[in-house]
């Protein structure tokens, strides 16, 4: 508990010191106030946008773990430079160990923005249960980020634009909504795609259960797989 009260005290540090990070940081409440406030009131001048609450829904809680793990990645990308992560390897602490304590501030911010807008959000209805475990799966979206952001990029010009490659990327499976079709499963490599298809079938009462426990364990997967990754070329140094 005291090493994960020292980190998070370092990550707000860093946070602080950046107005471009501090920014980000309220980015959940931004999209909050857009998707509560914003969005409805559109709806006098534009009918039509009623049809599109659920997506508009799923964008917000989407994009807020994707600031968070923007965040976090970039915390990582400036210890990177500064030789932080070289220096705690000396320590008796593990990778994995390292990226819990790391990670776990990020996720829960992310979550809890999911978490507001798909229950209160008020564009669509998804009860208490199933609004907290989609907004669990949503905020899962920030570790991986930062893991894929803080692995491949080699310095924060490069993450800036690993990010938003990664922003179209994890968009993308949302056409499967627009463009029905076999095809569209070729998205499912893309952990979002389960948490859109959950988040649907949540609204309609369908399957809700087996997109969600599908989509946990791709999300399982692509973790173990980023963090062999993390752990082989940023804490191995190889």
């Amino acid at each position: 508990m005291h090493r994960l009260y020292h980190f998070a005290r370092q990550e707000f540090r860093h946070i602080s010191r950046d107005q471009m990070l501090f920014l980000f940081m309220m980015a959940p409440l931004v999209l909050f106030a857009f998707v509560h406030w914003a969005v409805p009131a559109l709806e006098h001048a534009f009918p039509v946008i009623t049809g599109y609450y659920p997506y508009i829904s799923m964008f917000g809680a989407m994009q807020t773990s994707i600031m968070m793990g923007f965040i976090s990645a970039f915390i990582l990308l400036e210890e990177k430079d500064e030789e932080v992560i070289q220096a705690l390897r000396i320590l008796p602490l593990r990778a994995s160990t390292f990226l819990t304590y790391r990670l776990t501030g990020a996720t829960l911010l992310a979550t809890v923005g999911a978490w507001l807008i798909i229950r209160w959000g008020g564009l669509v209805l998804v009860r208490e249960v199933p609004a907290i475990l989609l907004a669990t799966q949503f905020g899962l979206l920030a570790p991986l980020i930062s893991l894929v952001v803080s692995t491949f990029a080699r310095n924060k010009i490069e993450g800036l634009a690993y990010f938003k490659i990664l922003d179209l990327i994890i968009l993308l499976p949302m056409v499967s909504f627009f463009f029905p079709g076999w095809w569209t499963w070729l998205l499912a490599v893309v952990p979002v795609f389960w948490s859109f298809h959950a988040y649907e079938s949540a609204i309609h009462g369908s399957h809700f259960a087996l997109w969600m426990l599908t989509g946990f364990l791709v999300y399982a997967l692509a973790m173990r797989i980023l963090g062999h990754w993390f752990r082989k070329k940023v804490w191995n140094g190889l």
